[in-house]
């Protein structure tokens, strides 16, 4: 647990119930995958934020990726937690989308250590080799990723990007055996994309984006 280093939230993430469904560009539109684990590591920030980054490919060869943050930057304190507007301290989401994807795979949040590794990760003009904290027990380890597609807005234009929604198991079923994917079919297939406020954009031709949450 040392690399969120933060031995007060170990309560609140006791605390934290199955994942249920809610309401580096490839071509990922809603559904459901079955992947695996190509490789899970992590990754600092410029600012110091912590990021936990996953490799995924499913068995037809459709890559995904999903990145989500951990742990603040240096002017946030480098924290697992946050304050609310009512000043209560929860948890970063991304800390919660971690612990589920660590049980969809049978294993313990609090048990796992990353090794210090070297990887080479793909960059818009070629490869890059970076030093990270490598879950070697990830490797291969296969999970059900409900993905769902969303509007964000950059510079003044609508990038569909997407997002993995819920960690399930390979059988489709959150921590306490229930099944979710009927539930998660059920709503994408009325709003199979996650639209901005007053949007009327069509369904999009453009590759989409894996969704990256680090500003925190």
């Amino acid at each position: 647990m040392s690399w969120l280093n933060e031995l007060e939230i170990n309560e609140m993430l006791n605390n934290v119930g199955a994942d249920k469904v809610s309401s580096s560009s490839y071509e990922v539109v809603s559904g459901v995958y079955t992947v695996a684990i190509k490789e899970a590591y992590l990754k600092k920030t410029d600012s110091g934020a912590t990021m936990f980054h996953l490799n995924l490919e499913d068995d037809n060869g459709l890559k995904l990726n999903y990145s989500t943050c951990i742990k603040s930057g240096d002017a946030k304190g480098n924290k697992s937690t946050y304050q609310n507007q009512k000043g209560e301290t929860k948890l970063l989401p991304g800390v919660i989308s971690v612990k589920h994807l660590f049980e969809s795979v049978k294993l313990d949040m609090m048990k796992e250590v990353p090794s210090n590794e070297k990887i080479k990760v793909k960059k818009q003009d070629g490869e890059e080799v970076i030093s990270v904290g490598l879950f070697k027990t990830m490797t291969n380890k296969k999970f059900t990723a409900c993905v769902r597609q969303y509007e964000d807005m950059y510079n003044n234009e609508i990038k569909i990007k997407y997002d993995i929604e819920n960690f399930l198991d390979v059988n489709g079923n959150n921590k306490d055996g229930e099944s979710q994917i009927e539930a998660f079919l059920a709503k994408i297939e009325k709003n199979p994309i996650k639209k901005l406020k007053g949007s009327n954009t069509p369904k999009p031709t453009v590759n989409t984006e894996a969704s990256i949450t680090e500003n925190w």
